[in-house]
């Protein structure tokens, strides 16, 4: 009836078996050696935590743009062009600024 795939099932417990024997060992060590070293979890706190700023920031400037060119009646396409082309003339003022 459809209900249950035999095949997807043995997948499962093929990738299943494998993370339990090859990948799993490898968090219970982390895990056991950030419980020893508890100064550790700060940084990994603060990195972590910057890391979900940052893509808090990227999702919401994405969001921005496409509600940009939305409005704007411009593909998303043409706004990139034109952004890149705008990098690339910065990018050579930058670079006969740093020649003298």
């Amino acid at each position: 009836m459809g209900i249950i795939c035999p095949l997807f099932s043995l997948i499962w417990l093929a990738v299943g078996s494998l993370y339990f024997f090859f990948v799993n060992p490898f968090f219970v060590s982390a895990i056991n050696w950030i419980s020893e070293n508890l100064i550790y979890t700060y940084f990994i706190g603060g990195v972590i935590g910057a890391m979900l700023v940052d893509t808090a920031y990227s999702i919401h400037l994405g969001v921005r743009v496409k509600q940009f060119s939305e409005l704007s009646g411009e593909r998303f396409d043409s706004i990139k062009k034109e952004l890149k082309r705008r990098l690339a003339s910065l990018t050579k003022s930058n670079d006969k600024k740093e020649e003298k």
